[in-house]
């Protein structure tokens, strides 16, 4: 049997929705009876899920594609976890920006089902929280690979795992000397990030070389 994806779901979800009219009335017309088409909570749920598959296929289509690397997938990430508050704070509001099918299709909602569609989206941001923390405790290692030219090593505080830059002193100084390289910082205003690290020289950068190329191998994917 064929492995349903989120996006089948969705698109199953999306797709029943849109024809809920028309099916209940060829439903009542062959005198069939299905009492949950009727029911005014059951509809108002089956609305929120849809809104809600369809932000997780946001979601997931964002992750698909070749060549991502661990920055990539961060951001889609955490910019999901802070949404997911947004969502939350719209139903709390009853404004509904979000959730297009509640907002088109239902009307008083019952406060105690607000906040179960709360609860069930704060249930899905700890879930996302539980399942990336490793991901998050890496984030600040990413600073370096996304912009070695604006780390302040005097001023603020270079935090790196240890798995990526064993050797930090060494990477330190390799950094002060990238940040007054004119050709690399020109290389990097013009070429994408995975680009710009191909023209770092190992020979010259070595300890910042080897922690690019380690972040870049980390869920690499040719997901599609």
């Amino acid at each position: 049997m064929k492995n349903v994806t989120c996006a089948d779901r969705s698109n199953v979800l999306n797709r029943f929705v849109e024809l809920l009219d028309p099916i209940t009335s060829f439903l009542k017309e062959k005198e069939k009876i299905y009492s949950e088409l009727d029911d005014e909570e059951w509809l108002q749920d089956l609305m929120f899920l849809t809104d809600a598959m369809e932000h997780l296929q946001a979601l997931n289509l964002q992750l698909q594609g070749k060549d991502r690397i661990i920055s990539d997938l961060s951001q889609c990430i955490f910019s999901f976890q802070t949404k997911l508050q947004l969502f939350q704070k719209d139903i709390k509001n009853k404004t509904y920006c979000h959730f297009p099918r509640i907002k088109k299709n239902c009307s008083n909602i019952k406060q105690e089902k607000l906040n179960e569609y709360i609860e069930k989206l704060e249930g899905i941001l700890t879930d996302f929280k539980n399942r990336f923390q490793d991901l998050k405790d890496f984030k600040s290692s990413l600073q370096f690979f996304l912009n070695p030219f604006e780390i302040d090593l005097i001023q603020g505080e270079f935090c790196n795992s240890n798995i990526i830059m064993p050797q930090k002193a060494s990477g330190e100084l390799e950094i002060i000397e990238m940040q007054e390289d004119q050709a690399l910082q020109l290389k990097y205003k013009s070429t994408p990030t995975t680009e710009f690290w191909k023209f770092v020289p190992e020979s010259k950068y070595p300890e910042l070389k080897k922690a690019a190329c380690r972040i870049m191998s980390i869920f690499g994917t040719t997901y599609t």
